[in-house]
């Protein structure tokens, strides 16, 4: 009985091991804002910097910025979907007068 309950433990211990290494192998997601959610100005190629959190990568304009976004990524990325929500809202109404 021990034996089966330690072959049962190392199993799934083995099976979580497994999922998050393809979890971390995932590649990250690209979230695309165009706008800096800490300074709202709009992003420069080529002066964009990336930082990835939770598997999705945001963009901000500096590295002050990046350094507010990471003291409350939260913060950010709540006012990001809210801005993206409302993008889609307005482009969803546009569509009709088309």
């Amino acid at each position: 009985m021990k034996k089966n309950i330690y072959l049962i433990s190392i199993s799934l211990a083995i099976m979580l091991i497994i999922n998050a290494l393809i979890i971390m192998a995932a590649p990250a997601i690209e979230f695309g804002n165009k706008i800096c959610p800490v300074s709202n100005e709009r992003l420069i190629a080529g002066e964009v910097i990336k930082y990835e959190y939770r598997g999705v990568v945001y963009n901000v304009c500096c590295k002050m910025c990046l350094k507010d976004f990471k003291k409350n990524p939260e913060k950010y990325i709540k006012k990001l979907k809210a801005q993206k929500e409302e993008a889609e809202k307005g482009s969803r109404h546009g569509e009709h007068y088309h």
